[in-house]
């Protein structure tokens, strides 16, 4: 007979937290379950770990023979769950309660329509727990969220820590497991494309522990080019597929998103800024992967090119604030050459290649226009 439930535990390099991760499942008030140990080739005692299990059959170690990356690890998992649930936890995390299989699963079962149910996550670090994670807090009562709600939040920003999910096995495989492009936005492409599928549940006790520390991918991913491709790819796709859904407010707000990251981007580029950035060529290579409509292409270069003049000065007015005048005066001159333009964008060029001398000026200005105000 098949659990009810399957964790999937993609590990590699985490041996020193996987008896951790191992034991807080173990523990759950909910039993019907198994546990798949995915070992990606790790280096390390990851098979010893998992052999100190070994008096609980529920517990599977399976070494994969190459290393497939945490994705392609985890679609094996997949290929391999019995569970009519699916929770993927990752080695370095855990569950913060007993009861929280139960919760979730109580959920789900309760909840037909609801594609999975997710919760916040405590921040752990080596020194011990912190506060909540901040992405996936939602409010401090449960939650359902039916139409597109969840799917609009989701086309903003990535609004779900990932331990914390417990979706139906049935939706990872009918989109198909993670996409193995995306390894920085893998899990923010699933949970968009599950919430097209059904109500997204949110149980507001925090029931996970959520690990950060220096090998966390986010923690190179956010700031490289590599981090702002697979972002917006991730988006653009969410709008192409929300379009063809006929879910053209989804649609669009994914679609600003992705033109906001990509035009802040390319801003930082003409700059001659480190981090990420991304030129037109690399934005242009990005645009032409993404399966769209007649026009769309056409139509989020055009928007693309109108946000760049308003990253440009949303930076240079960082930088002004900052009192890093040079990168100011060189965002504010970018911005010039993007008409259309207000006068203020000159006059505070002007300003900014005057020094402390402009500061003073502009800070008189802005004080004498607070009292007209007045």
């Amino acid at each position: 007979m098949n659990p009810k439930v399957s964790f999937v535990v993609p590990c590699y390099r985490y041996a020193h937290y996987l008896g951790n991760c191992l034991e807080s499942i173990l523990r759950q008030t909910f039993a019907d379950f198994e546990v798949l140990v995915m070992d990606d080739c790790s280096p390390d005692q990851t098979p010893e770990v998992v052999r100190a299990f070994a008096g609980d059959d529920r517990v599977r170690h399976v070494r994969n023979d190459v290393n497939l990356g945490l994705p392609g690890n985890f679609n094996r998992g997949l290929a391999l769950a019995r569970g009519e649930y699916l929770w993927g936890i990752s080695a370095d995390d855990a569950l913060g309660s007993p009861l929280a299989l139960e919760r979730f699963v109580a959920g789900l079962d309760g909840h037909p329509q609801a594609a999975f149910v997710f919760g916040p996550a405590r921040i752990l670090r080596d020194d011990g727990l912190h506060g909540v994670h901040a992405p996936g807090w939602h409010g401090e009562r449960d939650r359902l969220f039916t139409g597109d709600e969840f799917p609009l939040l989701l086309a903003r920003r990535n609004g779900v820590t990932a331990p914390a999910v417990l979706a139906r096995t049935g939706c990872y495989r009918r989109h198909g497991g993670y996409p193995l492009d995306l390894p920085h936005a893998a899990d923010w492409y699933m949970w968009s494309h599950f919430s097209l599928d059904g109500d997204v549940l949110y149980l507001a006790e925090p029931s996970v522990h959520y690990r950060l520390h220096s090998g966390n991918m986010s923690a190179t991913f956010e700031v490289s080019p590599a981090g702002v491709r697979n972002d917006a790819t991730m988006l653009l796709r969410l709008a192409a597929t929300t379009r063809r859904l006929s879910r053209p407010a989804v649609a669009e707000v994914a679609e600003d998103t992705a033109v906001k990251l990509l035009a802040e981007a390319l801003a930082r580029k003409h700059a001659g800024e480190s981090g990420a950035c991304l030129d037109w060529p690399e934005i242009n290579q990005l645009l032409s992967g993404i399966p769209a409509g007649d026009g769309f292409h056409t139509r989020l270069v055009s928007r693309i090119q109108a946000a760049r003049r308003e990253a440009h000065l949303r930076l240079a007015e960082d930088h002004y604030s900052a009192g890093t005048l040079v990168l100011a005066r060189s965002h504010y001159y970018q911005a010039m050459k993007l008409r259309p333009w207000r006068i203020a964008i000159p006059a505070k060029w002007v300003l900014s290649s005057m020094g402390q001398t402009g500061v003073r000026v502009r800070a008189a200005a802005r004080s004498l226009r607070a009292r007209s105000n007045n």
